[in-house]
C-alpha cells in the first residue's frame, strides 16, 4: 500500500486510492443538476402563473 504525507503536516497522511479526483466529478455534476433544476423551475414557475390567471373566470 502507498501512503503519502502532507508536505505541511506529516503527521497527515492517505492512501495513494484515495487521492484521485472522483470527488471533483460528483461536485461537478451536482452543482451542474442544482443549477439546470433552478433554471427549469424560473421557467416553469411563470408559464404555470400565466395559465392559471388566464383559466380564471372574470368579474361580470
Amino acid at each position: 500500500m502507498t501512503v503519502r504525507y502532507h508536505a505541511d503536516d506529516p503527521r497527515v497522511a492517505v492512501r495513494d486510492d484515495d487521492v484521485g479526483g472522483g470527488g471533483a466529478a460528483v461536485l461537478a455534476v451536482m452543482s451542474g443538476g442544482t443549477a439546470l433544476l433552478f433554471l427549469v423551475m424560473s421557467v416553469v414557475a411563470p408559464v404555470y402563473a400565466w395559465r392559471q390567471r388566464r383559466a380564471d373566470p372574470e368579474p361580470a
